[in-house]
């Protein structure tokens, strides 16, 4: 059984202090203008070592930067198969 999980944050916050004032900011990311995004791609006949890319446009629209990490899940062959690496590292 797959599982999917997602994580969402949202803070706000707004201190006084005499003249100071601490605002915190947003992070708001979506891809390809949606914000629930998921999609699935199909590389097809792909050999060992090749490599293939797939373009869509990541966009923060919040006002804090941010650094966006991809992550690749449920890869699977035509035949059903879990790929092998080629060789290990250390032999």
């Amino acid at each position: 059984m797959e599982c999917d999980v997602y994580t969402r944050s949202y803070f706000t916050d707004t201190e006084t202090s005499g003249n100071n004032t601490f605002e915190t900011g947003t992070i708001n990311i979506d891809i390809d203008g949606n914000y629930d995004w998921q999609k699935a791609y199909e590389l097809k006949d792909m050999k060992p070592s090749q490599t293939d890319y797939i373009r869509f446009v990541i966009n923060n629209t919040g006002t804090n930067p941010v650094n966006v990490i991809k992550k690749l899940i449920n890869i699977n062959t035509t035949d059903g198969a879990i790929p092998e690496a080629e060789c290990l590292e250390g032999l």
